[in-house]
């Protein structure tokens, strides 16, 4: 797997396993709101970029704040596990 952030997250989803809390996916996301009570939930995937490489305007920057935030998170969970 080339992709280091569809690396992270396999990774991630095999650990998670491992400890028996399985990665939320929107399927299991969906029984959980019903289970709790919610009406009529619906899922909608959605492709979200992780960088400023769309040519679309408004899907280059989504993907700019959103690796900005990954990029941010990512530095904070360097900060606690050091």
């Amino acid at each position: 797997m080339s992709n280091g952030v569809a690396r992270h997250f396999e990774l991630c989803r095999q650990a998670m396993d491992k400890i028996g809390r399985p990665f939320p996916t929107s399927s299991t996301l969906k029984v959980l709101l019903e289970d709790a009570g919610f009406v009529d939930v619906k899922v909608t995937d959605i492709k979200q970029p992780l960088g400023p490489w769309p040519k679309n305007e408004r899907m280059k920057r989504i993907g700019a704040m959103a690796m900005l935030m990954s990029e941010t998170g990512i530095a904070h969970l360097r900060i606690i596990v050091t």
